[in-house]
């Protein structure tokens, strides 16, 4: 009888420890996010995107010590390394969209890459390239700037006045005449620069060009006109 208690005894620990003792754990699932402070979209081609894989076993916990394999599905695109044990580093190469993938075992994930397409500023034009007008009038420049695939960028260049004492311009492009002769204004935008050449005249000279608006034009005859009159003697 004894024995048949010990032997009872004997089978419940046993059937406790089997039952108590956890399963190995199995990678089940795996999540592939950007880490935090980055997108994925990269910033420009030459900049890096960082990827992390989260692989969980079939009770929900997080496998801290097993590595995925990163692959890229357009190279040219976007590159992908190993960094540390579960992070992928992504580096773009060319504009477009490349699928990175992590893969452990029969799982895996993908995330989405996109390159976009940087534009860069390589002409400007500045108009009316020439300009006269009379002391004390204003006339508007305006510059065009335009990108590698000749669309008009909306940008803002800095303007500048060769001889202020002529001519001033403002942040906008608005030339002042000052004094008599002629100053260059210039349009800049990063290492691209372009032109137009501000003259001022003396008042009393009508000045008429194809660039002059129709207020600049009446304003310039108005003061013609005033000249006239001032000048005439007192007793007429």
């Amino acid at each position: 009888m004894k024995t048949m208690n010990k032997l009872v005894i004997y089978v419940l620990i046993m059937f406790l420890m089997v039952n108590t003792v956890s399963a190995e754990p199995i990678a089940t699932t795996i999540t592939v996010y950007p880490i935090s402070g980055t997108s994925n979209i990269c910033q420009g081609v030459g900049f890096s995107v960082s990827l992390y894989a989260d692989i969980k076993d079939q009770n929900g916990n997080v496998m801290l010590l097993v590595t995925p394999v990163w692959t890229s599905s357009n190279t040219a695109i976007a590159t992908v390394r190993l960094y540390g044990i579960s992070t992928g580093i992504v580096s773009c190469k060319s504009p477009g969209t490349a699928s990175i993938t992590a893969s452990y075992g029969e799982i895996s994930a993908t995330s989405i890459i996109t390159v976009p397409v940087i534009l860069v500023a390589t002409t400007i034009d500045v108009t009316p390239s020439i300009v006269t007008t009379n002391i004390g009038f204003s006339e508007q420049l305006t510059a065009t700037i335009k990108d590698q695939n000749g669309g008009i960028m909306s940008v803002t260049p800095s303007w500048s006045s060769s001889n202020i004492a002529i001519a001033t311009v403002n942040p906008i492009g608005m030339v002042t005449g000052r004094g008599v002769g002629t100053s260059i204004i210039t349009a800049s935008y990063g290492s691209l620069s372009k032109t137009s050449i501000f003259t001022v005249t003396a008042p009393g000279v009508v000045i008429v060009s194809p660039s002059m608006s129709v207020n600049t034009f009446i304003s310039s005859i108005w003061e013609f006109l005033k000249s006239i009159f001032v000048s005439l003697p007192a007793h007429m």
